[in-house]
């Protein structure tokens, strides 16, 4: 089954409990232009049912950001790397990490190791301290020229989601209409971790799938990186063509799905 031609990526949800402080903070640090629209500029499936007001949103190309608020206090994760599974990180794209590391620090951006440069297969890259309770990074491809940069980021790469199951992670995407554009598995020293990662690619988005391999799991729940958003033509219709597992709720305009790490798809029906 591949219902990629009914499913399109249409941004993030984050849930923060100041949305406001987290509008200035990437506005000020990773100049992400935002806007304070009406609700008529947002997913249908934030207004249905709801009273009318104010959307943040964090305009990063191909990919908005939405942020609501929310209720729960801000979890911090202290299990080690790769125990909590589900929606991780936001991986936004550079083509010259040296630029980004100096426009960083112009903006007073602190850096989890500081100047050091970080490498995968066919990635390099930096991870800003995100206050949020999310992981932050800024990456590039290595088999691309560097040039130069006039903010930050350029833009959005990719999204991390940790998985208790590579090979499971992997078909339930596929069978959302993604494909595997990589593949690889690393050791690292610093930690005796070993990681098996799958970068899989569609429906107008990148998601890094990488599993911990040799440890227990637990997916994180009320974390405040919410939701990956899609859309499509027909909620129904489209949740036909899934198992009926993975859906959590189904009404005439919103379908929350939920992946095998414990992540959430909310897709909702364009008009």
């Amino acid at each position: 089954m591949n219902v990629s031609a009914t499913l399109i990526f249409s941004g993030i949800l984050l849930r923060l409990a100041k949305p406001e402080d987290a509008f200035y903070w990437f506005s000020e640090k990773l100049a992400l232009k935002g806007t304070c629209g009406s609700s008529g500029n947002v997913p249908a499936f934030m207004n249905h049912g709801r009273q009318a007001g104010k959307q943040l949103v964090l305009n990063c190309p191909g990919c908005p950001i939405y942020l609501e608020a929310s209720g729960q206090p801000l979890l911090i994760q202290t299990a080690a790397e790769g125990y909590y599974t589900g929606l991780s990180h936001i991986a936004f794209r550079s083509s010259d990490l040296n630029d980004s590391i100096r426009f960083l620090k112009e903006r007073r951006a602190s850096l989890e190791h500081g100047d050091t440069i970080s490498h995968n297969p066919g990635m390099d890259y930096i991870n800003p301290v995100c206050p949020f309770g999310f992981g932050l990074e800024i990456s590039r491809l290595t088999e691309k020229p560097a040039a130069r940069m006039s903010a930050p980021a350029d833009g959005l790469d990719h999204i991390g989601i940790p998985v208790p199951d590579i090979k499971k992670s992997v078909s339930w995407y596929q069978t959302l209409g993604f494909s595997v554009s990589s593949y690889h598995e690393t050791h690292r020293d610093s930690d005796n971790a070993d990681i098996l990662c799958a970068m899989v690619n569609g429906c107008g988005t990148t998601l890094e799938l990488y599993e911990f391999s040799h440890m227990e799991h637990e997916p994180w729940t009320n974390q405040p990186f919410a939701s990956l958003l899609f859309e499509t033509g027909h909620c129904r219709m489209f949740a036909r063509q899934l198992p009926a597992e993975c859906i959590v709720h189904e009404d005439d305009y919103t379908l929350i799905l939920k992946g095998p790490g414990g992540e959430t798809l909310t897709v909702w029906q364009r008009s």
